[in-house]
């Protein structure tokens, strides 16, 4: 059974009346804010792209000191620093994909660099979120973890008064 339906070309014809309708245009006092956000978020981009790195060079340091053996628990201090540099990076190449595709934009008022743009943006807003998830995620787990470890050792130790 064939369930595909082809709308009718008047109904095709008045969502695209209704879309132009509804479009938004931006002025170019908004293009002069977009530029300058633009501006800033292409600074912070780079600046915690470069701590990242800075931070990655940490973790290969204590990850080769981890495996000399050299510094205890260096390994697993090396990881953790590796994933935080990695989850640092990845929004914000976001972030720098979206400030050159909006430099792009405004100057060649482009709508397609600036649909770009905003996609790039969306993904940063998007990475952050679900890491900022996974952050509370992980604090009520400790938290949890803590409270239950306190309570277990508040029990044992009341049994050996």
């Amino acid at each position: 059974m064939d369930y595909y339906v082809e709308k009718p070309k008047e109904a095709a014809d008045v969502q695209k009346t209704e879309a132009i309708k509804n479009s938004i245009e931006i002025t170019d006092a908004a293009l002069l804010h977009l530029n300058e956000m633009r501006k800033w978020s292409k600074f912070i981009a780079v600046f915690s792209i470069a701590m990242a790195i800075l931070l990655a060079l940490l973790a290969v340091v204590l990850l080769l000191g981890g495996a000399k053996g050299t510094v205890p628990g260096a390994g697993m201090i090396g990881v953790a620093y590796l994933l935080a540099a990695i989850l640092t990076f990845v929004p914000m190449w976001f972030l720098v994909r979206f400030s050159n595709l909006t430099k792009k934009a405004v100057a060649g008022k482009n709508s397609s660099d600036m649909e770009d743009a905003f996609k790039y943006l969306k993904f940063y807003y998007i990475a952050t979120g679900v890491m900022v998830i996974i952050s509370i995620i992980f604090v009520i787990a400790f938290m949890i973890a803590g409270l239950t470890m306190g309570f277990v050792s508040s029990i044992m130790q009341s049994q050996n008064v």
